[in-house]
């Protein structure tokens, strides 16, 4: 079969609706066909052919125009339906394979009864020539591409209810303190590694493996944080270095007016973050006169009440995003980082070319952050982040509704709600087995003498719905029943072959140790002696988890002289002990 076929003339390509205005013209006009034809740019012999097969007013619109196609499987319309399966599927973030889209295409073939090549059959699935031509005929629409791997929370969690929380709050503010955009600010962090991720090169074609120096398999971890403003500004950064204690010397071929700090593991803890907020308070010159508001994710180290009481004094509002929702709603994500870390990995792969031979330490990093940063913190790039999240200028309505598809899969009652909904189903269905009792019985009492048409207790009692009313469930089915009925022969109804997934009611959450939180104005009253509460709770818990623990029976200490009632009183057992307990 030719795949890559060209027409070698125009034959066949005129459409129904140019042919009807030529034989209109025909017969409307009195004109003749050859100059009809001319005039409408067809063959005078296809008009000819055309005014003949609809000048018995038969069915003029299913009058074929054109080429037909005996070897197409499927039709145009059902062709569509196809293509919107696969277009809701991909949008959910579900999308399709090439094999699971052949098997898709045999399943509503087989189900539909549509003749199909003998090859179908024997493997299950559509041929390649076959997806080959679906995916020319909609290349408009479809085409094959590499998903990129999103988690479960990123995709539920950014849906509809979330987004409108953060917005009313956000709105709320601007209302309440009338933040222009110079006032308004987000901060964020990105990991910076030793190891950068090798730009494309070009190389031998047909070569199985390309490679490209790195410094190391697995590099270390530098925590690169900024804030950035709604009119493009931005405060210097702050630079977390993997550890124990810090010099100024780490920072020193660094951007100019950055900070730097040290923890073990090179993230961002509470104390460093702190810190960083009072770099960021003396370079906006925030007041309580003059507030400013601070976007970021509610992070661990975010959530801190010194934090917090640290903002509060200094007039610096902070409102935190909906959790797992900073790749849609934070500025920093959508338009600065990613230039940030193309540049950053382009400026290693110089560092590398021009000290053949060397290793990147954590110590060059901060000069190749300078670079990269200068590059990708421009004015355009930070405001187009806050235009596209609908931050400033102010846009609640910046998201469409395929955009909270994903989350559409998840959407489902709390475990309270379906015990609800369960309880009144088992009432129902209670109620029509006890009208159903009650007209057995009735039918019964009433047939105690003998009839001859003793046969009429097994038919339908039709008293017995029309009694009790339709039930919602039911009534639903019947719709769909219903629906389907309407549907022609004709139609695929992929949804049906292999519905799209949907998750099931929520179960009774479990207690993982960690605070489920929310969009929030972290520096509000509520939430601010709540994180109170919270910090009070966790270090009484840490000292109590201090204390030690009674010895174990069989120990060494065990058999040591000590009073029970005294042994979280005292910190240290004696020294001398002896298997009898007789020191």
């Amino acid at each position: 079969m030719v795949r890559n076929y060209k027409r070698k003339t125009e034959r066949g390509s005129a459409t129904p609706q140019l042919m009807q205005e030529a034989a209109d013209f025909v017969r409307n006009k009195n004109k003749s066909v050859r100059e009809s034809a001319q005039l409408f740019g067809v063959h005078y012999s296809t008009l000819q052919r055309f005014i003949h097969k609809t000048s018995g007013n038969t069915a003029k619109n299913n009058t074929h125009v054109g080429y037909a196609k005996p070897r197409q499987v499927f039709t145009c319309e059902q062709e569509e339906e196809l293509v919107s399966y696969l277009k809701t599927a991909a949008a959910i973030y579900f999308g399709l394979s090439p094999r699971e889209v052949k098997e898709l295409a045999f399943k509503c073939a087989n189900e539909a009864k549509i003749e199909m090549p003998d090859n179908w059959r024997n493997d299950k699935y559509a041929g390649k020539d076959w997806f080959s031509g679906f995916m020319k005929r909609h290349g408009q629409e479809l085409s094959i591409r590499q998903p990129e791997a999103t988690s479960l929370s990123r995709a539920t969690s950014f849906n509809k209810h979330n987004v409108e929380l953060f917005f009313s709050k956000l709105s709320s503010l601007m209302d309440k303190y009338k933040f222009e955009p110079q006032d308004i600010w987000n901060a964020d962090e990105s990991g910076v590694t030793t190891v950068q991720k090798p730009r494309a090169v070009v190389a031998v074609k047909g070569t199985k493996q390309v490679g490209s120096l790195t410094s190391a398999e697995r590099g270390q971890l530098v925590t690169f944080c900024v804030a950035v403003s709604a009119i493009g500004g931005s405060v210097p950064p702050m630079l977390i270095f993997p550890r124990k204690n810090y010099h100024d010397h780490f920072i020193r071929d660094g951007p100019e007016g950055s900070i730097g700090a040290c923890h073990p593991s090179g993230w961002m803890t509470q104390d460093n973050f702190l810190l960083f907020m009072k770099h960021f308070i003396k370079h906006t010159k925030a007041t309580v006169e003059k507030p400013i508001l601070l976007l970021l994710n509610i992070h661990q180290s975010h959530v801190n009440y010194d934090v917090i009481t640290l903002c509060k004094e200094n007039g610096v509002v902070l409102l935190s995003f909906p959790p797992h929702c900073s790749h849609k709603l934070q500025p920093l994500d959508r338009s600065v980082y990613g230039p940030f870390k193309r540049y950053l990995s382009s400026a290693q792969n110089d560092w590398l070319r021009n000290n053949p031979g060397k290793r990147m330490t954590i110590y060059d990093i901060p000069s190749q952050v300078k670079k990269a940063f200068l590059r990708a913190s421009t004015p355009i790039n930070i405001t187009s982040g806050f235009k596209v999240s609908g931050i400033s200028p102010l846009n609640t309505n910046i998201f469409d509704d395929w955009e909270f598809a994903p989350s559409s899969v998840t959407d489902r009652p709390v475990r309270q709600q379906c015990e609800q909904d369960a309880a009144k189903a088992m009432q129902d269905v209670s109620e029509v087995s006890k009208s159903v009792d009650e007209h057995w019985f009735s039918s019964t009492s009433a047939s105690m003498e003998p009839h001859p048409s003793s046969s009429t207790a097994s038919e339908p009692l039709p008293s017995t719905s029309t009694a009790v009313g339709p039930q919602p469930a039911v009534a639903s089915f019947i719709t769909d029943q219903v629906e389907t009925a309407n549907v022609g022969e004709s139609s695929l109804c992929p949804e049906k072959i292999m519905p799209h997934p949907k998750a099931t009611p929520r179960k009774k959450k479990c207690n993982t140790g960690r605070k489920a939180r929310k969009s929030a104005i972290l520096t509000d009253t509520p939430e601010r002696n709540a994180l109170f509460a919270e910090a009070i709770k966790k270090k009484t818990k840490r000292m109590m988890s201090k204390k030690r623990k009674p010895p174990r029976k069989g120990s060494r200490s065990f058999y040591t002289k000590f009073d029970p009632k005294n042994l979280l009183k005292s910190t240290t057992y004696p020294a001398q002990t002896t298997k009898t307990g007789i020191v």
